[in-house]
């Protein structure tokens, strides 16, 4: 596990990265994204979850964050079938796509 922040010049954001066997459970269980929050010391409520997998949908759901996917990846199903709040097509989108969720989270949509 790593934590720092986003290596986007266009935003401060705080990250996490968990890896697989980093907790007892596996994605689709909350426990790694839960783990990350915590190594963060940040709550739910503040965070996004970045995926691109059913899984990683799943995972996040179970631990309350909203999620945007990347349209590109593993995965064995459209990007539109994962149920992700939003999805994006390059790397560089993912600091809107993030700031839009912060934002109606925020204004409670």
């Amino acid at each position: 596990m790593s934590a720092g922040f986003c290596g986007c010049h266009r935003c401060a954001r705080r990250a996490a990265f968990r890896g697989g066997g980093s907790t007892a459970e596996l994605k689709p269980h909350p426990a790694p994204v839960l783990a990350a929050l915590a190594a963060l010391d940040r709550p739910a409520q503040g965070a996004v979850f970045i995926g691109d997998s059913p899984n990683d949908v799943e995972a996040a759901r179970a631990a309350g964050l909203p999620v945007v996917c990347v349209t590109f990846g593993y995965r064995r199903c459209t990007a539109e079938e994962l149920g992700a709040d939003r999805l994006v097509d390059h790397f560089r989108d993912v600091p809107d796509a993030v700031a839009i969720l912060l934002r109606d989270r925020a204004a409670g949509a």
